[in-house]
């Protein structure tokens, strides 16, 4: 729910300013129900109802933010801009009963633009301005980690339920919101009466108070602590052309290439780490970590071991063994773009999108099954033999060595993907008598086609979730979607 008021005032023939008040209230509310089934009746059919035993749990989870917000604009004679705001929110996270913690979190931030062009314009330029700002923002953690909960189990005790401690990690009642300043400079140029169009952004953003997990030790029962305690650093250049081409009575053709990229590093984590595991792979030999010094979102995996000659050490069955574990790239892509064209003539309409992600690493855990199951095409050396002076066979050879090393289930997960291609027909406005503006009905084709890809047998997008990035095991293809879509405006 939101709220917004303003109006606008002006000053003399040059003044303008505009004041805004505001506030919002979100709720996020959720239960996630899973069933369990056990001990089946018939062997191999996977359903509840041929379990024998079963059992169920509720996870629920529940936050909200409250915020209140306000801006300024002033305007000097059309081109000179000024905007000052400031926000405050407050985090249900980070609430503790019977404390009063410091749930919220004021952040300010300013802009200025000057379109330039309506003060110097040569022939060469249509268009010209600079911008400039700096702003501050915050944010908490996900639910129940300031106190201890509890989850019943799906089990009894005479009659009576059975609870747990539900948290994986050591409650901290003392978590404050994690905050981030931001400075950016840009400028936007145009071309030609228009027809070419340049936005160049540059950034530099600075993350603190960092909500991290540092492991514990297993004798205390959690996996892990939360805490106030890391800083990240992004910086990076952005990029917008746009060139209208053609543009005729009876055809019109726009073309728009974007691009992106970003410099990310990690700059601390908790007192005395230099290393944090925030994801597991399934196959329990790939991780992705924050390490001090790289960018966020390491994706790691056993290197081989050597010999001092530089050779691979081998164990007494002739498997290579394992070696250190190894930092082998980011999982997030610093380098990103777009290529989109639009097409029209007449009524009808043709768009084509196709971007890109380059840079990025993905543990393929599906290859680590697919060895250790002599499914991979790299099993099928000596498959019918023995290995080493021990003569074990393939299936243990290749298991042993996927555990091992892993190494070689890291990918390069870049990519070039045809997006989306959109082809749409604008029905005549005089055929409804002018009530309604435009009427647009679109056929609209996306994922059509990998143009490029690294990967050899996954998709280079999949992951378990949005927080597991980079890490992958028995994703389905991307599915082609088609679909009709009917737009229009009164």
């Amino acid at each position: 729910m939101d709220g917004l008021v303003g109006k606008s005032f002006k000053v003399g023939d040059s003044f303008t300013f505009t004041p805004n008040l505001g506030a919002s209230y979100r709720r996020t509310k959720s239960e996630t129900l899973q069933n369990i089934g056990n001990n089946l009746a018939i062997f191999g059919v996977n359903s509840l109802n041929n379990a024998n035993d079963k059992s169920s749990q509720v996870f629920p989870s529940d936050q909200e933010i409250q915020s209140v917000y306000g801006s300024l604009d002033l305007s000097y004679r059309e081109y000179l801009f000024v905007t000052a705001t400031t926000r405050r929110d407050w985090f249900s996270t980070l609430a503790t009963p019977g404390r009063d913690n410091n749930l919220g979190i004021t952040y300010p931030g300013v802009s200025a633009s000057f379109v330039f062009s309506e003060l110097w314009k040569p022939d060469f330029l249509s268009f010209g301005k600079i911008r400039a700002g700096y702003s501050r923002v915050g944010q908490a953690t996900i639910p129940y980690q300031t106190q201890l909960s509890y989850a019943l189990l799906p089990v009894t005790l005479n009659g009576r339920p059975l609870g747990t401690p539900s948290n994986a990690n050591i409650p901290n009642s003392n978590l404050l919101p994690s905050s981030a300043t931001e400075l950016e400079v840009g400028t936007e140029l145009a071309f030609v009466q228009n027809r070419v169009r340049l936005d160049l952004t540059a950034y530099k953003k600075k993350s603190s108070n960092e909500i991290v997990f540092a492991p514990a030790s297993i004798s205390s029962g959690y996996q892990g602590a939360v805490l106030n305690a890391g800083e990240m650093e992004n910086k990076g250049v952005e990029m917008l052309l746009t060139v209208l081409p053609v543009k005729t009575a009876a055809f019109t053709w726009t073309s728009s290439l974007n691009g992106a990229y970003n410099k990310n590093t990690v700059l601390s984590l908790a007192a005395g780490q230099t290393q944090s595991v925030y994801a597991t792979s399934r196959s329990g030999v790939g991780y992705v970590a924050q390490i001090v010094g790289k960018p966020f979102g390491q994706v790691m995996a056993y290197d081989n071991k050597y010999n001092t000659d530089g050779s691979i050490a081998t164990t007494t069955n002739g498997v290579p063994a394992r070696g250190d574990l190894t930092a082998y790239g980011t999982a997030f892509h610093p380098l990103t773009g777009g290529w989109s064209n639009d097409f029209t003539m007449g009524h009808f309409n043709l768009g084509v999108l196709i971007d890109g992600k380059f840079g990025g690493k993905i543990f393929s855990a599906t290859d680590y099954y697919a060895t250790v199951f002599g499914l991979r095409k790299e099993t099928l050396v000596n498959r019918e033999g023995t290995f080493g002076t021990d003569k074990i066979d393939a299936a243990t050879y290749y298991g042993t060595l996927a555990n091992n090393v892993s190494k070689d289930f890291v990918q390069d997960a870049s990519f070039i993907k045809l997006r989306q291609v959109t082809l749409g027909y604008s029905f005549p406005t005089a055929m409804f008598n002018n009530h309604i503006q435009r009427l647009t009905l679109s056929l609209v084709a996306r994922n059509l086609a990998f143009l490029m890809r690294k990967t050899d047998n996954i998709d280079p997008e999949g992951s378990y979730n949005a927080f597991s990035q980079g890490l992958e095991l028995g994703g389905v293809p991307p599915s082609k979607t088609y679909g009709l879509n009917l737009s229009a405006k009164f």
